[in-house]
């Protein structure tokens, strides 16, 4: 039995981001997947706020290292955003 995973997938370029839902839909572990998308800092920091007070774990996250900042949470890279999610 396939269990649900939840993928975060955060990029500026929504092409991507679609190409990437693709890809990875097509893995049969991810077929049942809930993917949660973001472009950008912003919407990723609370994406994962939102899974963190929901108790949602996010199993696997595909960030875009360039994606514009989130100034007020001192988020300026997806390297930042990985740093964030992996602290809480």
């Amino acid at each position: 039995m396939l269990t649900k995973r939840t993928i975060l997938i955060v990029d500026d370029h929504p092409i991507n981001v679609e190409s990437y839902q693709t890809l990875l839909s097509k893995i049969e572990s991810n077929a049942k997947a809930e993917y949660l998308l973001a472009f950008d800092c912003e919407q990723s920091y609370n994406t994962i706020k939102k899974c963190q007070f929901s108790g949602k774990v996010i199993d696997f996250a595909f960030i875009d290292i360039s994606v514009p900042a989130f100034s007020e949470k001192k988020l300026t890279s997806g390297s930042d955003v990985v740093m964030y999610q992996k602290c809480w």
